[in-house]
């Protein structure tokens, strides 16, 4: 909180925080569709890029979960659609396209389009300063993008890199985060640290 005190925000980046917090609240409950739909009918939703994404997250997790292929294509499409909007918005932010190209990259089909994706996320992420992108759940989306097409070593790469940001200030993430990054130790095959991160996974749920 101390930290987030010294923030200098506008008043919307401020209210589209709070939209995403209460939306994860509501995720924590198992209510993602109901999460979906506060952010979906949010009135800021058209020009903030932080509520388009995480909809878009939203859509995505509806989707992997959904009960029938035609919702799961319904909600990915959905989720599509909202990060090219994102990217209309904010086309030098990397949230965005990797998140796209984790939701193409399992069609052989959508193959091109996704590694386009990646590779122009890569690109802002290197214009970057070391440590400036703090969104855990990118890091997660570069790791499973790479581990989905047999890049171990670069899925590998940025799941340590999601491992350092968390270990150095954790309150970036949720047990979403932490439990995402156990599962992806797990399939690496690093009990250890698998182990460590379930527990804090544990601890916040």
């Amino acid at each position: 909180i101390e930290v987030l005190k010294k923030l200098e925000t506008s008043e919307a980046t401020m209210t589209a925080r709070k939209k995403v917090l209460l939306a994860r609240a509501l995720w924590a409950m198992r209510m993602v569709d109901i999460g979906a739909y506060l952010l979906f009918k949010s009135p800021e939703i058209d020009g903030s890029y932080d509520l388009c994404l995480e909809l878009a997250r939203f859509n995505y997790i509806l989707g992997k979960t959904a009960q029938s292929s035609l919702k799961m294509k319904e909600y990915l499409e959905a989720a599509s659609s909202t990060l090219k909007h994102c990217i209309r918005l904010a086309p030098d932010r990397p949230e965005a396209y990797i998140l796209h190209a984790r939701i193409a990259a399992p069609y052989a089909e959508w193959y091109e389009l996704a590694l386009a994706f990646y590779n122009r996320f890569e690109e802002l992420v290197s214009e970057r300063a070391v440590g400036e992108l703090t969104d855990c759940f990118a890091l997660i989306d570069a790791f499973e993008f790479n581990h989905q097409l047999g890049r171990v070593g670069e899925a590998h790469k940025w799941l340590d890199r999601c491992h350092n940001l968390l270990s150095q200030s954790p309150w970036l993430g949720d047990r979403y985060a932490f439990l995402s990054l156990a599962c992806g130790y797990r399939r690496l095959g690093e009990k250890t640290l698998y182990e460590k991160h379930l527990q804090c996974a544990w601890l916040l749920y």
